[in-house]
């Protein structure tokens, strides 16, 4: 007889509890256990690190982080299922916040390489088999297609699509830029944004508003209201019109690229 699946949020909750995330308690008020992945630190600017420098040094410890490495997935002898990111022989555990603990599963059974955000801090335990580094994870983007193709877009620059708008008008254009988030960094005039869900897509001193399309695609999900996620590039593919605040760009298709080298 197969075994009883076990509700996917339960999951993440006893990955929560076994991991003893951050040295947090999870105390309980008014019968209420305390999120331990509500913290002000979500608001920080991550650190680049690479997953070798993060498994050995303890620079890192208590501090936000992005980092790269393949996923996958362990169970201990207990039946407990942990998550590892691994780049060659650095291993660092991951235990994702409830609010992306289902996506993050869902991924994980492919075993993709990740570009994972959240908080780095030591595991408590003897064990040498659990990775003595982890990170409380709350945002991630899958990078396989991009790592591989190493792509440098054949799209124009969005400068140079800009330069040439009028003759543009209509067309099917894809652009390379910079994630801009709902104006995050001021590009544009305040209130310019010709409808409720545009976001800027930018380059340098240049930006569009972008319409018609979420920040979002196959094994990503950018927030247009979380800062960090401005460091991201996408490729987005459609067409340039005129909105009531000037150019804007009709999504079709976005999807993640790497930066210009």
């Amino acid at each position: 007889m197969s075994r009883p699946r076990v509700p996917r949020l339960a999951s993440v909750r006893a990955l929560l509890l076994a991991a003893g995330v951050c040295g947090l308690s999870l105390s309980t008020a008014r019968g209420q256990a305390r999120d331990p992945c509500d913290r002000p630190e979500r608001n920080d600017t991550p650190i680049d690190v690479t997953l070798d420098d993060l498994a050995l040094s303890a620079a890192y410890r208590e501090k936000v982080v992005r980092t790269r490495g393949l996923v996958e997935t362990e169970v201990d002898t207990s039946g407990q299922r942990r998550y590892v990111l691994r780049d060659g022989p650095a291993r660092v555990g991951v235990v994702p916040c409830p609010d992306v603990g289902r996506d993050f599963e869902e991924m994980a059974v492919r075993r993709p390489r990740l570009e994972v955000t959240g908080l780095a801090s030591d595991k408590a335990g003897t064990n040498p088999l659990v990775p003595s580094t982890q990170i409380l994870l709350w945002a991630f983007v899958d990078v396989s297609d991009v790592e591989r193709s190493r792509r440098q877009a054949t799209s124009g620059g969005l400068a140079e699509v800009l330069k040439g708008a009028e003759s543009q008008l209509g067309r099917t254009v894809r652009v390379l830029g910079q994630f801009g988030g709902r104006n995050l960094l001021k590009d544009l005039p305040a209130d310019s944004a010709p409808d409720a869900s545009a976001w800027v897509l930018r380059d340098g001193r240049q930006a569009v508003w972008v319409v018609g399309k979420r920040p979002e695609g196959s094994g990503f999900k950018l927030n247009p209201d979380y800062a960090p996620d401005a460091a991201r590039w996408l490729e987005v593919e459609g067409k340039l019109e005129r909105c009531a605040a000037g150019l804007c760009l009709r999504a079709r298709k976005v999807s993640l690229s790497a930066p210009p080298s």
